[in-house]
């Protein structure tokens, strides 16, 4: 797992507590196994060993150098899986910094995320994504937009603060940490599986079919 180095020491240490926490947490209870968390230049990393990278919000955002945009062109064309976190925790912002984070990326059209997305049972059956706050709101790559990689969206965008959520920095209760670590490895299992949890609900219809053809 990745996260991008935003020049705010802080910052970086609370995304990397946060990644190290969720890679325990997956190495625990999954087959995944990640190694320590890494941070990244995106104008200099090469991002594709990196099937999950976190973006966090500074609290100036600004646009990111050309060498940086077509390095996450190609990350996000490629089957990256990347997660933007405002960290404004439900305070209701109004989405300038993710705007001003994806200035000049090829930005595709959002929906938001519901529990009947594959995301709300890509491994744990989720009905919220909580973060710092239990009221965290979530946006994806809609699934129209997504066609060439069989609907997988490679994008999300939420106000979560989630690393601060893993990691259990924030004042939050150990219940609302244990959700929002859930939230995680979910996003993880859809960066490592895409639909394959919405393939699933086929299943009963192809077995069906399959006797009346014997």
């Amino acid at each position: 797992l990745a996260y991008v180095r935003t020049g705010d020491a802080r910052l970086g240490r609370e995304s990397a507590a946060g990644l190290q926490a969720l890679s325990d947490v997956l190495n625990q209870r999954t087959s995944v196994e990640p190694g320590a968390p890494v941070g990244v230049d995106l104008s200099r990393d090469d991002l594709a060993p990196y099937p999950f990278l976190y973006w966090p919000a500074t609290s100036a955002p600004q646009r990111l150098p050309d060498a940086a945009l077509t390095n996450l062109d190609r990350y996000l064309a490629t089957g990256g899986l990347l997660l933007i976190d405002t960290r404004d925790a439900g305070r209701g912002g109004d989405g300038r910094p993710a705007a001003l984070m994806l200035a000049g990326v090829d930005v595709p059209p959002l929906e938001q995320v519901t529990a009947e997305h594959v995301l709300g049972r890509a491994f744990y059956i989720l009905r919220a994504f909580p973060g710092r706050t239990p009221s965290a709101q979530l946006w994806a790559e809609a699934a129209s937009a997504a066609s060439a990689r069989d609907g997988v969206a490679s994008l999300f965008i939420g106000d979560g603060d989630w690393a601060a959520a893993w990691s259990g920095g924030a004042d939050i209760s150990a219940r609302q940490r244990e959700l929002s670590l859930r939230f995680g490895v979910n996003l993880v299992m859809v960066a490592l599986t895409g639909n394959y949890k919405a393939d699933q609900v086929h299943v009963p219809a192809l077995l069906e079919r399959m006797g009346r053809d014997r």
